[in-house]
């Protein structure tokens, strides 16, 4: 698994290594410090302390240096994602755990998020290690619903479908967030707690809708999730 990496700080003159990475993280402190308009070919190329011509060596345009980047968010994405489930005490909170995880990720890492879903990156089947990545995350979602339906705890269905529905959700929130639109983010210090709980009403809604529980469905759920296995 990748080493989760958080390149905040200027990336050190290049001498050795992987050039093309090196080029990658320069491109994601620029883009953190200006937006999409301070990343270009020639900007990562000074930060990372080689010549002009390098980058084009790796990145063919400046389109293509996003979806690297965006590529490298969704790897990182996956690993946070991963690790979040490790230590969760039910199959069900596993699931709010990925949840949690994705969007304390967009949410911490705005600029990226906005790169990893932005138009300049649409059509990923363009940037195939940006597909492949991108569609490792959304298989990640879809591996633990299929695990939920085998134990009884999502009902049958489309898996795929299901996993959707919960991404979209998620993307949801972490985009009005960052975009300053969602009902809470006026109070800044306070917008991560208060999303992290609607998180928690959010994937209650997707396990067991919105119908009343008077006769007892959900009840009888969790305590099957609790039996022991």
């Amino acid at each position: 698994m990748r080493t989760a990496r958080s390149p905040t700080a200027p990336t050190q003159t290049y001498h050795h290594g992987d050039l093309r990475q090196a080029l990658v993280e320069a491109a994601i402190a620029l883009l953190r410090e200006g937006g999409v308009s301070a990343l270009t070919l020639r900007g990562a190329a000074r930060r990372a302390g080689v010549s002009q011509a390098a980058p084009y060596r790796h990145f063919a345009d400046h389109a293509d240096l996003l979806a690297a980047v965006a590529a490298d968010g969704f790897a990182r994405l996956r690993d946070v994602m991963i690790q979040s489930v490790r230590t969760a005490p039910t199959p069900r909170e596993g699931l709010r755990e990925l949840a949690r995880a994705y969007v304390r990720f967009g949410l911490k890492h705005p600029a990226e998020y906005r790169v990893m879903f932005g138009a300049d990156t649409a059509g990923h089947h363009r940037f195939p290690d940006l597909y492949s990545k991108s569609t490792s995350v959304y298989q990640l979602l879809v591996d633990g619903i299929v695990g939920l339906q085998a134990l009884g705890l999502v009902k049958a269905g489309d898996p795929m479908a299901i996993a959707l529905t919960a991404w979209s959700t998620m993307h949801g929130l972490v985009t009005l967030a960052i975009d300053g639109l969602s009902p809470f983010s006026g109070e800044r210090k306070t917008v991560s707690d208060q999303l992290e709980n609607h998180v928690t009403v959010a994937t209650e809604i997707l396990m067991f809708g919105m119908a009343g529980t008077s006769d007892g469905r959900n009840k009888r759920a969790s305590r099957r999730e609790r039996q022991p296995r």
